[in-house]
């Protein structure tokens, strides 16, 4: 299996280096970023290096350069053995490396100078951040909901009550979602009001009536399974111990979730993992031909336990059917395939989690047959250097699936997205309805309706969204050339347009994207709020649209020009002195006279300063030449 990984990485992370002047350009890009050289003598690309480049990737960038084509690189930096790897700091200036070739103490240097992957906690704390975005929701279900529920495969864990007249059970309902929150987002989570419910329904759900006739706000969780036609297999599951640990409702959540994990226990089935296609994705999931035939991501982990671990179930659960991603697992184990992988991958201790994934292909012919079948072998490896955590696993597999192409655009059974005509609101009750109410992280594009560009906008919008069909996202278009406190409560202005924003209501915090506005930048956006790195600001309040708009800009600042105006001319004509031609003549003569000395003192001064600063430069010169003249000329 690890031989098999070894001939599909590859490496699109290493510039190689053949001028001085690549060398420099190389040194010039990502200044922020550490720059790793190794000079070599070797014809190809040693698997190590490979490694270390894809393990590093956004935090590190990483040159080759061949003992042939290098020596005023080699000059440069001092070079006089091969193989030679050094680490040029921002800065330009340079340590080497001067340990063993191996993974284990070339990880420990390359450490010492890799930028973190996320924003610094002080950028984190200023600007709010991304997580949290997407914590569990606690969605609010009626009777529609439930029928759609138990027709779909999703897991759900609903809060069952039982609420008469005014009473809505708020103040439970705030404290489970506190619950949920430590239990993460394994499941779905809602909760329904069970007043309505037939004794046939309440028996179905498993749900104890004499319970509620005492307390109808103490909270009855079900459990509903994994599958569709959840009705006819009758395997709802209620917890019954009280919600006073978060953690072991945790477990006995993730001890109901199917798994979709493969173990790897020996070469052979590490070598049917690696080389698994689309056939081996769920039927149902695949529409074509080309996509069964097509390449497909792969998920590491490598455990510390001899039994895969709940968080990780859940996790394949999420991307099973959703996603062209496969998961699989292993032991450390020096007999298993787990060692020598982990070894081949640079990954220096269990548990760890890593994704081998396609390259995007070099576009010939059909675009879209060649973005499902791949690019005919080359892959490439990423690993997770986060916590072990479900919701941070989960965001950053989304979001690598997303940026890879490993996220379904659409999947056998789902629902074209709306037009673009569905997006576009104009009252207030359509964007509480569209967006305010939606659990899910709200898209607001802004545009000018003005523009002659108004439908090119449009429809990048729909493109955008067809592109990231299957993330928990809402769209809205709105036309703020006459909502100009709407549009200034997310801290833009006019010239921005069009822009998009993506809102969380539930935490009252919103990410702006960046310009130009297209397709990838909207991607960009999604990708980066999704994987926790996108930078956030706070919303005091939920901006609102005002019904049939607000002046428009160009006139309220005519407004504003014409009232300014008109109180300056007003209080010069009220409050100008009058005075008579001599009184004037004479205040004009003062004025004249005040004026010559202050520049006739002002040129004294300037003489004297001059003066001084000649000095200090006849003397400075001299000093010059002396340190010069003592200082070793400088070889390289």
């Amino acid at each position: 299996m690890a031989a098999a990984v070894t001939d599909l990485l590859n490496d699109k992370q290493i510039t190689q280096l053949k001028t001085q002047e690549e060398h420099d350009m190389f040194i010039q890009q990502q200044p922020k970023l550490a720059k790793v050289l190794l000079f070599t003598d070797k014809n190809a690309t040693t698997v190590l290096y490979k490694g270390l480049s894809w393990a590093y990737a956004k935090r590190l960038t990483f040159a080759q350069v061949h003992a042939a084509e290098s020596s005023k690189m080699v000059e440069q930096y001092g070079v006089n053995k091969y193989p030679t790897l050094l680490v040029v700091k921002p800065g330009s200036t340079h340590d080497p490396y001067i340990g063993p070739l191996n993974a284990e103490p070339l990880h420990e240097f390359l450490d010492t100078y890799a930028s973190d992957a996320a924003p610094s906690a002080a950028e984190t704390a200023a600007a709010g951040g991304a997580e949290g975005l997407l914590e569990p929701v606690l969605h609010s279900l009626v009777a529609d909901n439930l029928t759609e529920i138990n027709s779909n495969n999703d897991m759900w864990l609903v809060a069952f009550y039982s609420a008469q007249g005014e009473s809505n059970c708020q103040a439970q309902l705030e404290e489970l979602q506190k619950i949920l929150h430590e239990v993460q987002g394994i499941v779905n989570y809602g909760s329904y009001n069970a007043a309505d419910l037939s004794a046939h329904e309440m028996k179905q759900y498993k749900l104890d009536t004499a319970a509620f006739s005492e307390d109808g706000c103490k909270l009855q969780l079900v459990l509903f399974p994994w599958g569709v036609n959840k009705t006819m297999k009758d395997q709802y599951m209620r917890w019954t111990h009280g919600l006073d640990n978060a953690k072991k409702l945790q477990d006995w959540i993730l001890d109901k979730v199917p798994d979709f994990t493969l173990e790897l226990t020996d070469e052979a089935d590490g070598q049917s993992f690696i080389a698994a296609t689309g056939a081996q994705l769920p039927p149902a999931a695949i529409n074509t031909a080309a996509e069964r035939r097509g390449q497909v991501g792969k998920v590491f982990l490598f455990s510390t336990k001899y039994e895969v671990p709940g968080i990780y179930k859940a996790l394949a659960m999420h991307f099973h059917g959703k996603s062209r991603l496969l998961f699989g697992w292993t032991t450390p184990d020096t007999k298993g395939p787990g060692y020598p992988l982990m070894q081949k991958m640079n990954i220096r201790k269990a548990p760890a989690m890593s994704i081998l994934f396609p390259l995007p292909p070099k576009p010939v012919g059909d675009h879209e047959m060649a973005d499902i079948e791949g690019s005919k072998g080359e892959m490439a490896m990423q690993q997770y250097l986060g916590p072990l955590k479900y919701q941070k696993m989960l965001m950053w597999v989304q979001a690598m699936a997303q940026v890879t192409g490993m996220a379904y655009k659409s999947h056998a059974g789902s629902q074209p997205p709306p037009t673009p005509n569905d997006f576009e609101i104009r009252t207030q009750a359509q964007l509480k309805e569209s967006c305010y109410d939606k659990p899910s992280l709200c898209m607001i594009v802004m545009i000018d309706g003005r523009s002659d560009m108004v439908n090119k906008y449009k429809d990048i919008t729909k493109k955008a969204a067809l592109a990231l069909q299957g993330n928990p996202l809402t769209w809205v278009v709105v036309d703020v050339s006459q909502q100009r406190d709407f549009r200034s409560a997310y801290g833009l202005t006019a010239d921005q347009l069009p822009t998009v924003v993506a809102l969380s209501t539930r935490r009252m915090r919103f990410a702006q994207g960046t310009p130009p506005f297209t397709v990838d930048n909207i991607k960009q956006l999604v990708t980066k709020v999704l994987a926790g790195s996108a930078v956030t600001l706070p919303l005091p309040v939920l901006p609102w649209i005002v019904d049939g708009g607000q002046p428009g800009e160009e006139e309220t600042a005519a407004a504003a020009a014409d009232e300014f105006d008109l109180k300056d001319v007003m209080s010069e004509e009220v409050t100008a002195p009058i005075t008579s031609k001599e009184e004037q003549l004479q205040k004009v003569e003062k004025e004249l006279a005040e004026e010559a000395r202050r520049k006739t003192t002002e040129t004294k001064k300037g003489k004297k300063k001059s003066i001084k600063k000649t000095s200090k430069k006849k003397s400075s010169k001299k000093t010059k030449k002396k340190s010069t003249s003592s200082q070793p000329r400088d070889e390289l």
